[in-house]
């Protein structure tokens, strides 16, 4: 049978009025009149169509809760209105009242899609009214369960779109960050890795300063300290290095160098410098307590302490026993970066500085000679001779210097 297209389409519009819209189908009008007495009697509006497709044309318009629908109709009968309705509209619920008794009629209709069938033997019998009042009722329960289980599964739709909305945002918010942290975690390798290469070259205190202050631009300058500065050197290098072959002089010095830096570093110390046969160290003072000077003269002390091994490696090779002179002097200068915009020098600068290389100049080999203050700060008992005062170049008053001995 041909149908009207888009027929039973959710295009429809509510009937005026607060009672459950029915549409009552059957091709028999008195049929539809004493149905229709009760229907409304029972509270229902009730609308009218004489046979399926007129019902099809019907909800064209209007939306209904039930359909109540004979089986036995010229053109479209009740059973292919039910399948109709099933493909249209599956939640609008079809009752069949049909005056067929028989077993198989019903079964057939239930499998099409009917809520349920109502025998019509006699509208005036009491148990008749009774058992479709029944049904209908129970068919608008029904449908307004699957009206609520709709909205519940719609409301579940949204809850999970946007559960999966949430979940995106943070996939995609965890991947940045875990990007970042990679890319932190891969800088703070590289730092490290230059950290290393950096220490071989600058101060240790100077590369942590350079990381901790990674933004800002190194500058020229300087800032008031109070340290003691260490000069240290090999007595005799000159015809040392006229003697040996160029490879193995360098390889004296570096050996030399790195025990000379492992003591400075034992202490404390910062090497500012590697002076051809020598080394400048300064050790900075910190806190109410400083102890540079004791730092410095332990840096000494361990020093000349460390030739001897060095003398019996090298005695080993064919090198005569080489010694070595200390000076340290203490007191304010200035610690900073020194030279040009291109290139600079952590160091320290003053006449505390020049005092502490004169000194060296002058101590005897084997020896640490020291200013005044020196020996004066000092807190650890050290063996120890003078005053001796001592005329420095560059003083107009002789300076009082101590001689250590390891």
């Amino acid at each position: 049978m041909d149908l009207p297209p888009n027929a039973g389409a959710d295009q429809t519009s509510q009937i005026p009025g607060g009672a459950s819209p029915v549409l009552l189908v059957d091709d028999s009008a008195l049929v539809r009149l004493v149905t229709r007495q009760y229907l409304e009697t029972w509270g229902y509006q009730v609308v009218e169509a004489e046979d399926g497709l007129a019902a099809i044309e019907v909800m064209k318009d209007l939306a209904f809760d039930v359909v109540l629908s004979d089986f036995q109709m010229p053109r479209m009968n009740g059973l292919e209105l039910v399948r109709h309705l099933q493909a249209e509209n599956p939640n609008l619920p079809v009752v069949l009242f049909t005056s067929v008794s028989s077993l198989e009629t019903g079964v057939e209709a239930l499998r099409a899609g009917a809520f349920d069938y109502v025998m019509k033997e006699n509208l005036e019998a009491e148990g008749l009214r009774s058992e479709l009042h029944m049904v209908i009722e129970r068919a608008l329960q029904w449908r307004e369960l699957q009206a609520e289980r709709i909205r519940l599964v719609e409301q579940l739709q949204a809850s999970l779109e946007e559960i999966r909305g949430l979940n995106e945002n943070l996939e995609k918010t965890v991947e940045a960050r875990t990007h970042e942290l990679r890319q932190a975690l891969k800088r703070e390798r590289n730092l490290t890795v230059e950290k290393g290469k950096m220490i071989h070259y600058l101060p240790t205190q100077v590369v942590d300063d350079i990381q901790r202050n990674r933004e800002a631009k190194l500058a020229l300058g300087g800032r008031p300290a109070r340290a003691a500065v260490l000069f240290c050197d090999i007595r005799g290098f000159t015809p040392l290095a006229e003697r040996e072959p160029p490879e193995r002089t360098v390889r004296i010095l570096n050996d030399f160098m790195t025990r000379m830096a492992a003591a400075v570093d034992h202490q404390g110390g910062i090497v500012d410098k590697f002076l051809g046969d020598g080394i400048m160290a300064v050790f900075l003072a910190t806190g109410a307590s400083p102890g540079h000077c004791d730092r410095a003269v332990q840096a000494g002390l361990e020093m000349l302490r460390s030739m001897e091994g060095f003398n019996e490696k090298w005695q080993e090779e064919g090198l005569h026993s080489i010694e070595i002179r200390v000076g340290i002097a203490a007191g304010d200068m200035i610690a900073g970066n020194i030279g040009s915009e291109t290139r600079m020098d952590f160091t320290v600068i003053g006449d505390v500085v020049n005092l502490a290389s004169r000194l060296e100049r002058r101590a005897e080999p084997g020896t640490i000679m020291v200013s005044n203050p020196v020996r004066e700060s000092l807190s650890v008992p050290v063996s120890a001779s003078g005053p001796t005062p001592l005329q420095v170049r560059g003083k107009s008053v002789r300076v009082e210097t101590w001689t250590l001995h390891p």
